[in-house]
């Protein structure tokens, strides 16, 4: 049974204008306006534009004065990303409505808790207007899956949960595997019927998420493990170019993992300093197994925040200075234990605060951490990322902007312990199942009503639409 739903003259192919002039990171406070859906005329500008000076003045002086003027100038920044007062993507006619509405429910949702407006504008003759088009396409992705399935054949839940997952449409995945030696653990259930290794356990999840991500990513999906591809001697292992053969990328001989589910489709081989550490550009579950079925296992350290920072630098940081990201990015961190370098929260703080200089914002990368395994010193490293904010000491709330990052992280700990953790809040409850949990593993940082189930007393968390189609029976 197809997954697609298909019509010929959809136009999935995304709109990518990108223009490296620094002047193009301006915002037009002229243009006429009229009423309508999402396009170039009803971007309303209702405040000066951020010129280029302001915006190299911020630059330099979130690096140099004191945290009172950088908040300052961080709501700035704000105030100009919030004239883009977008507007939700108009349905396609050949949509299914009932899926169409509860997909764009919930990735308007997230563009506006995340404040997500500038990834959907375009530079036209050095001027930042919005993209229709794009949105529309990211919207036309995210409805053209038929969710039913993956309620009845793949264990999604309901209609409501499984439309959670219509957020990865609009985000670039990254998928980052702990491959320390305690994944070799084994852990087993409560009932104790169940009892897998973490590693075992790690290579199922991913699986599962590459199915997730080849769905909704056109352009593929990352997968770093934390610690590369190398011996005990810091040498090229073997094991990752393995799979791989060398084909001509753009001009360069490159190592690459072709899909073997797809002619013509490949991902790129990662490598720092000539050790593979991953690959960017998977499109299928296949690849996943080839990866994982290389041999390569849990044998080093829990390097967590200087695999993210990584990330950061080789994936994000330039082109979110350049005003060139395409994509808010997801990066799905499994590990099992505590890290043993760098301080984690430390370092996505740092993230976070140079990621807020630029035009897209401090949310521009998200962070989702799921455990693998039962440690409970796991859990309370969890919380401290979950619930980290700063607060003013006179008012007793929260700053904003904020510096902490518990607005960018979902923590989520094994199924059992979580549970636990939201019966606690929320006695009795009947909604935080399995499926409901595969969701918030994946898209709980995006969607607030996922990210805060195990932290707060909260009702049912669906949206509007979702109450009224839970009752008509979807």
């Amino acid at each position: 049974m197809p997954l697609h739903r298909t019509k010929a003259n959809v136009q999935t192919s995304r709109n990518v204008e990108t223009n490296k002039d620094v002047e193009s990171l301006k915002i037009s406070s002229t243009s006429n306006f009229a009423t309508g859906g999402l396009n170039d005329e009803t971007v309303k500008a209702t405040t000066n534009p951020l010129t280029i000076e302001e915006t190299k003045q911020v630059q330099i002086n979130t690096t140099n004065v004191s945290n009172n003027v950088k908040s300052e100038y961080m709501k700035q920044i704000t105030s100009h990303v919030e004239t883009y007062n977008l507007q939700p993507p108009e349905k396609e006619e050949y949509m299914d409505p009932v899926v169409a509405d509860l997909c764009i429910a919930k990735i308007w949702q997230a563009i506006v808790t995340h404040k997500w407006y500038p990834f959907f504008t375009k530079v036209e003759s050095g001027v930042r207007i919005a993209d229709k088009q794009k949105l529309q396409n990211y919207a036309n992705i995210s409805t053209r899956h038929a969710y039913n399935l993956l309620v009845e054949l793949y264990g999604y839940g309901n209609l409501d949960v499984a439309t959670n997952l219509a957020v990865k449409s609009l985000v670039d995945t990254i998928l980052l595997c702990d491959n320390s030696g305690s994944m070799q653990l084994t852990d087993r259930s409560e009932r104790g019927d169940i009892e897998l290794s973490r590693w075992d356990a790690l290579k199922l999840v991913a699986k599962d998420d590459a199915f997730v991500a080849s769905m909704f990513d056109s352009d593929g999906f990352q997968l770093d493990f934390m610690t590369g591809d190398m011996d005990n001697y810091g040498r090229d292992n073997g094991k990752l170019r393995s799979i791989c053969t060398k084909q001509n990328v753009n001009g360069v001989l490159t190592w690459v993992l072709p899909d073997p589910k797809t002619e013509g489709k490949y991902a790129v081989l990662l490598e720092e300093r000539g050790i593979p550490y991953g690959f960017k550009g998977l499109t299928s579950q296949e690849q996943v197994e080839l990866i994982f079925g290389t041999g390569l296992g849990p044998d080093y350290t829990t390097p967590t925040a200087e695999a993210i920072r990584r990330i950061y630098e080789t994936q994000v940081r330039d082109k979110a200075r350049k005003g060139i990201l395409e994509k808010p990015v997801i990066v799905t961190c499994y590990t099992d234990g505590k890290p043993s370098g760098a301080n984690v929260k430390n370092e996505i703080r740092k993230i976070k605060a140079q990621l807020a200089s630029t035009i897209y914002g401090g949310h521009a990368m998200l962070f989702q951490i799921v455990q693998c395994g039962k440690e409970n010193a796991v859990n309370e490293w969890f919380d401290e990322l979950d619930k980290d904010e700063e607060i003013d000491k006179i008012t007793g709330k929260p700053i904003d902007p904020n510096p902490g990052v518990g607005d960018i992280i979902d923590c989520v700990s094994d199924y059992e312990i979580e549970l636990k953790q939201v019966l606690e809040k929320n006695p009795g409850c009947d909604w935080f199942d399995v499926p409901y949990y595969r969701v918030k593993c994946r898209v709980g940082c995006a969607i607030r009503a996922l990210d805060q189930a195990d932290e707060q007393t909260v009702s049912k968390p669906v949206t509007g639409l979702g109450t009224i189609f839970s009752k008509m029976g979807f």
